[in-house]
């Protein structure tokens, strides 16, 4: 990063950046003997299906101001993603089955479930949230059972502007949040369009690029990171 003297806080992706939405299999494993290789598959599609509904219920909403018509939180696409993906691998599971994996959301693994890296942030001074699509309640949840929140100043939801990322509006939210500069601000993802569209809007940006992933050729201006890392201590040896 060019001069991260002017970073003053850290907002953070929650699934797939700082936690493993693909631990649900944990949950899928209880409650069907489908094997491992078809639960991986199952796990993908849940999650890519949960991305792809957001964007497509965003682009039917033509709503202007806070008040969207088609809006449905997280949560809500995050269970509908998962009985398209159960319908898809012919997979039928009883109401108390599903309802299993469901909350196998409010328990996902954390990918340095030490928290070391964001303890060490802290101690440096940077003030730490999570900047998600996920509805608050949800957000909260996670963070509790998992030891985050004890790391957190705060959590900013999608939910509270009725928008997903990477619309400028939900980045925009945050500073208003926030009260900060969007230079002031880093974004912290896994994914690299969540990082270009913090970016998009003059916010700093951290790509966590664990899989050594290329970036998705988005064609927008402005769009650089400011630091590419491959896991939360290298971002914190970057910063402190």
């Amino acid at each position: 990063m060019s001069d991260p003297t002017d970073v003053e806080a850290l907002c953070f992706d929650m699934y797939c950046t700082t936690h493993d939405t693909h631990s649900v299999k944990r949950a899928l494993r209880e409650v069907t003997d489908r094997p491992d290789a078809v639960l991986d598959e199952v796990s993908y599609l849940w999650r890519e299906t949960k991305i792809d509904l957001s964007r497509k219920v965003a682009l039917m909403d033509e709503t202007e101001g806070s008040e969207r018509a088609n809006y449905v939180t997280w949560w809500e696409l995050m269970t509908r993603a998962l009985d398209y993906a159960l319908e898809y691998y012919g997979i039928d599971l009883d109401e108390d089955a599903r309802e299993d994996v469901i909350e196998a959301y409010d328990h996902l693994e954390p990918y340095e479930p030490s928290w070391d890296s964001f303890e060490r942030l802290q101690e440096a001074g940077y003030d730490l949230y999570v900047l998600s699509n996920g509805n608050y309640d949800m957000l909260d949840r996670l963070a509790s059972n998992t030891g985050q929140e004890e790391y957190l100043d705060g959590l900013i939801s999608g939910e509270e502007v009725e928008v997903f990322k990477p619309h400028p509006a939900i980045y925009e939210h945050a500073m208003d949040r926030l009260d900060r500069d969007p230079e002031e601000l880093l974004m912290v993802a896994s994914h690299s369009w969540d990082t270009a569209g913090a970016a998009n809007v003059g916010m700093r940006s951290a790509f966590v690029n664990r899989r050594h992933l290329p970036v998705e050729p988005l064609g927008v201006e402005n769009t650089e990171f400011d630091l590419t890392v491959e896991s939360f201590e290298e971002l914190a040896d970057d910063l402190c």
